[in-house]
């Protein structure tokens, strides 16, 4: 396993000492660090992006393994409190041959795709003007657009 490998390994190990109130900690050293300019933040940034891709991977597949049956009755261990609580419930409503409810479902969909046709009109008015049938003064929507920072991974050969 190269270093950055075993890095990345001792702080996730390390990650069980951890408790609650010491996010505060820890957040606050990586502001000082950044008020001070030690750091860059764009390259903090990059790093906690990184490490929130390796969570969001990697955690799926622990929770299909734990045993629930162990958290039936609470589990406590690393300053965590974990236990089992019943998810949202989900409905599968095309089982029940409720021929009313079909046809809302279809009177649903023709009008979600007339609103849909009636945004993409809107969205192409570049100027104002009167509908001659209504009388309605047509303004183009107002459009927000906010900026996202886009994170792509370089393909690279992991190291042997």
């Amino acid at each position: 396993m190269n270093e950055y490998l075993e890095k990345v390994c001792t702080g996730v190990e390390s990650a069980l000492s951890i408790k609650q109130c010491d996010f505060g900690l820890v957040s606050t050293h990586y502001f000082e660090l950044l008020d001070r300019g030690e750091v860059d933040e764009i390259d903090l940034y990059i790093a906690f992006k990184k490490m929130e891709k390796f969570v969001e991977s990697i955690l799926p597949f622990f929770k299909d393994r734990i045993d629930e049956t162990k958290l039936r009755d609470g589990y406590s261990k690393h300053f965590i409190n974990l236990s089992t609580r019943a998810g949202k419930p989900t409905y599968d409503f095309s089982r029940c041959g409720d021929s009313e409810y079909q046809m809302l479902i279809e009177q649903k969909k023709e009008i979600d795709a007339l609103v849909k046709g009636k945004e993409d009109f809107l969205k192409a008015i570049t100027k104002e003007f009167t509908d001659e049938e209504t009388g309605e003064v047509i303004k183009a929507p107002l459009k927000k657009q906010g900026v996202n920072l886009v994170l792509t991974y370089v393909k690279q050969k992991a190291d042997a």
